[in-house]
């Protein structure tokens, strides 16, 4: 029990990561900006019709394009999960497989993920609604159901069951791995808010007054463009943390922890 605690520090978990970033930083990318692209580019037309119709905002078109968007970006995000994870593993392991083999698993895989995500979101929900700590400690024990699922080909409640299982004892150092990692990437996001409050500050007071000081449309653009940048960039570390914690709690390696053949014919 010793010798696993040391492999679960803020520090050393967060260089890991960071190397498997760079290691899948092309794929990392090519799914953010799948996933997320759609999305912001439907908020910054609609937030930039202020300009043009700010009482025609928020009618029945938004609230459908809203719908619709949530949905591939859940569908979507699923699948990037997949892939990413995937991806960080096998790096972390020093194996190799085509970015097309890791795109054919994420669909074979697709439906039973998106089952696991989902029991994921409504027991973390329902845990929030009940005191809010236990939503805390149902994300922090759950934190590894994707490493555990493309890596034991665990499904259902299963692949949670055993994430909270390799995460007892350890909630607080991935309470503080997360905590850290939220700080130190939403730090330059928050730097780069101000500085359009500050530019914008006066038209802005005057849109949530309800004037007519409507903010221009290079504002929602900039807003859009920079906020969904950040968010592509910053997306991979909630899968390349997970992947470097759960080798770090397993201390699996490739020769004693061989992987189910998940792929018929493969």
């Amino acid at each position: 029990m010793g010798d696993r605690k040391k492999d679960v520090n803020i520090g050393g978990i967060l260089k890991e990561s960071l190397i498997l970033y760079k290691k899948g930083f092309p794929l990392y990318m090519a799914l953010g900006a799948a996933v997320y692209a759609p999305f912001f580019f439907f908020f910054v037309d609609q937030f930039s019709r202020l300009a043009m119709d700010p009482e025609g905002f928020m009618g029945p078109r938004f609230w459908t394009g809203y719908a619709l968007s949530m949905a591939y970006l859940i569908l979507a995000g699923t699948f990037m999960g997949y892939g990413a994870t995937r991806r960080a593993c096998l790096d972390y392991r020093g194996e190799s497989l085509s970015t097309g083999e890791i795109l054919r698993e994420g669909v074979h895989n697709f439906l039973p993920l998106l089952w696991v995500c989902f029991i994921f979101f409504w027991g973390v929900m329902g845990g929030y609604l009940l005191l809010f700590a236990p939503g805390i400690i149902l994300i922090l024990g759950w934190s590894l159901f994707l490493p555990v699922f493309t890596e034991e080909g665990l499904r259902g409640r299963a692949a949670l069951e055993r994430s909270f299982a390799l995460t007892r004892g350890y909630k607080s150092e991935i309470f503080g791995v997360f905590f850290f990692l939220v700080l130190i990437l939403y730090a330059v996001l928050i730097v780069i808010m101000i500085l359009f409050l500050v530019i914008y500050w006066k038209r802005m007071m005057l849109w949530f007054d309800g004037g007519s000081g409507v903010l221009p449309r290079r504002f929602w653009n900039g807003y859009g463009l920079i906020t969904g940048g950040l968010s592509v960039l910053i997306l991979p570390f909630y899968y390349t943390v997970p992947a470097a914690l759960y080798h770090g709690l397993t201390g699996k390696n490739e020769e004693d922890s061989p992987r189910p053949n998940i792929l018929p014919g493969l």
